[in-house]
């Protein structure tokens, strides 16, 4: 499973959640197997200083191969780009300056589906 956490830097797991999905400059991508964290890699999101046209960054993320997003927060339109896509979406409890670094304890840290 890819997890995609939208984040402020490209600090991996320490890095900062971003209030939005869209307009967040990275993308920690998380691919993990059987609970555990097989690999940390950090996306810039190439939509950033434009933001896109509607679409363009969920399916970006798609594109990723990521099964789940991570989010401070997102719009309807990106709810319902990703959800058609199977992908779920959940908001995190740690955006507003929060860390990632206890986000893999999942699904407890998780608010669920926004």
């Amino acid at each position: 499973m890819k997890i995609a956490l939208a984040t402020d830097d490209n600090m991996g797991l320490d890095a900062v959640v971003s209030h939005h999905f869209g307009r967040c400059p990275y993308y920690i991508v998380v691919d993990v197997d059987d609970k555990e964290i097989k690999d940390v890699k950090a996306v810039k999101n190439p939509f950033y200083e434009s933001h896109g046209q509607t679409g363009e960054v969920p399916n970006f993320i798609h594109s990723l191969g990521v099964d789940v997003i991570i989010s401070g927060g997102m719009g309807p339109k990106a709810i319902g780009f990703s959800t058609t896509r199977d992908t779920s979406i959940y908001r995190s409890f740690r955006h507003s300056g929060g860390r990632n670094k206890k986000s893999h304890e999942w699904p407890d840290r998780w608010s669920g589906s926004m």
